[in-house]
């Protein structure tokens, strides 16, 4: 979650919420939830972002050939935000986005 969440965005409480609950049943040992709430306090989708720019995107485009026009990009929940950010910094790069979100399903709708 950390590299997808871009700088100043908001770690929901239910993540922490979970981590605290994970250390009361015995599930995780108390300093690793202290290096996730240490990673939760410090997005870098930023830094994933200049990754992908700066060294992935090169890296692909003298390995294969890329026609550089029709570049896109699909993330789900977190990698949708992530794939947002991209689309407002990156759209030189980034034509094309695909975004998409979990929902809370009711009780009784169907399991597509």
């Amino acid at each position: 979650m950390r590299d997808l969440v871009p700088p100043g965005e908001v770690v929901p409480d239910l993540f922490y919420q979970t981590l605290y609950g994970s250390v009361q049943a015995g599930i995780l040992p108390k300093e690793d939830a202290d290096r996730y709430r240490a990673m939760f306090a410090k997005p870098a989708g930023d830094k994933f972002l200049g990754f992908l720019e700066n060294e992935l995107h090169p890296l692909l485009a003298a390995a294969y050939r890329i026609d550089e026009s029709d570049v896109g990009l699909w993330g789900f929940s977190y990698g949708g935000l992530f794939t947002s950010y991209v689309a407002l910094k990156l759209f030189e790069l980034v034509q094309t986005h695909w975004r998409g979100q979990p929902v809370d399903r009711r009780e009784g709708e169907p399991d597509f």
